[in-house]
């Protein structure tokens, strides 16, 4: 599964086809992941496929799942950036081991933690029309006790869908966390290695020769001895 990610001005989309920018991106590919970056920091929005145009060319609106709340941004951010981590730290892990390309599973997951984010931002918004109802049904009307009744509902699917969502993004985290970690290590062993062969080079076990002479010792004798002897005659 291909995925894209791109991030608007106002939204962000996450499409399993590239969709159409208002600007010129650059497409970073990492595996299945293709991010889209727009060019000299330009203000970018992505157009749906919404025209009969769009549907002639195989696209249609349910390739992509369209973020807009700031909550509902966020969290899809933090998960997309741990994915991106792990894909750039991927291939130094498989020069230790072996292991497959993690790009299809990351995209996957990204998909449906884009569909879960669209689940809750519905709820949310159901949420806010169901507490503006509240207020406008008489107090004796049996509607009121019908709403309040949808309104526990809502709120129970979005404790279930805010847990799904925390449990997406924290899987993805550590992933990334493991990751980085093993490099660090991997790192620090290789250092340790290059400072050991140093320490081997420059202090080798074997024991040091003796130097043929030793002018310092042998200068010490002789002034010791010429000063003995000069003594011996002045006094």
């Amino acid at each position: 599964m291909k995925l894209f990610l791109g991030e608007g001005a106002t939204s962000t989309l996450v499409g399993r086809r590239a969709p159409a920018a208002s600007v010129p991106c650059d497409h970073f590919v990492l595996g299945s992941l293709t991010v889209l970056r727009p060019r000299d920091d330009a203000r970018v929005t992505f157009e749906l496929p919404l025209t009969a145009g769009w549907r002639l060319l195989g696209r249609s609106a349910g390739d992509y799942r369209v973020l807009t709340a700031p909550a509902d941004q966020d969290d899809f951010r933090r998960a997309a950036d741990a994915a991106v981590l792990t894909l750039h730290h991927w291939p130094s892990l498989r020069r230790h081991l072996d292991l497959d390309d993690p790009s299809p599973t990351l995209a996957t997951t990204l998909w449906d933690l884009a569909g879960i984010l669209t689940d809750r931002a519905r709820v949310r918004e159901s949420q806010l029309q169901l507490g503006a109802l509240v207020q406008d049904i008489p107090a004796g009307s049996h509607l009121r006790a019908e709403v309040a009744e949808r309104v526990l509902r809502a709120q129970d699917r979005m404790a279930h869908l805010d847990a799904d969502v925390e449990r997406q993004v924290e899987h993805l985290a550590r992933l990334a966390d493991e990751t980085a970690e093993f490099i660090r290590e991997q790192q620090a062993l290789r250092k340790a290695e290059a400072v050991l062969r140093d320490a081997d080079y420059l202090l080798h076990t074997g024991t040091p020769p003796s130097p043929k002479s030793d002018s310092a010792a042998d200068l010490t004798d002789r002034t010791t001895a010429v000063l003995a002897a000069y003594q011996e005659l002045t006094r």
